[in-house]
């Protein structure tokens, strides 16, 4: 089985995606090969191809090779950007797929981008956790900075501030 690693979205109609390769740890192992074209601390550019990486699986049969699958789609760990591994895990795991009774149609038939959430790694989620937190954090040193709030700059707060200027229009 062959997986195609892409910098794309699948939660936004897979746009592409763009950042610096902050981690990166490929699976090895029994029946597993990656062809990769990057390295840690490689910034993936605008003008670029997604593909990043093919990762090949081959067992004895379907079974093994499902299970090689499952096992080194788990240890793949590319931080920094989005990228469709937790789509190739989805996949794995649907039924049509194990049974080998798919067509080309599944991902239209079958894919919703919000079942992925559980296929996300733990590493994943806590280095989101952590651009949150700085994303948040800046935010509201930038609102200090500027001596606003957030409430200052909704539409809300413009009508608001309009109405006390201007009175009721």
């Amino acid at each position: 089985m062959e997986f195609r690693i892409y910098a794309e979205d699948p939660w936004k109609n897979f746009t592409p995606s763009l950042g610096r390769i902050l981690r990166l740890r490929t699976p090895q192992g029994a029946g597993v090969r990656n062809d990769l074209g990057v390295r840690e601390g490689y910034d993936i550019p605008i003008y670029y191809d997604p593909m990043l990486a093919k990762l090949i699986v081959y067992g004895e049969d379907r079974e093994t090779c499902l299970g090689r699958s499952r096992r080194a789609l788990g240890e793949y760990r590319m931080l920094g950007f989005v990228h469709n591994v937790a789509l190739h895990r989805w996949v794995v795991d649907q039924e049509e797929f194990i049974s080998g009774h798919y067509s080309t149609r599944l991902l239209d038939d079958r894919f919703d981008p919000s079942e992925l959430a559980s296929f996300i790694s733990d590493d994943e989620l806590e280095l989101m956790a952590a651009a949150l937190a700085l994303i948040e954090a800046g935010v509201g040193e930038a609102d200090a900075a500027i001596g606003t709030t957030p409430d200052d700059l909704s539409p809300w707060g413009e009508r608001g501030r309009s109405l006390m200027t201007h009175g009721h229009r």
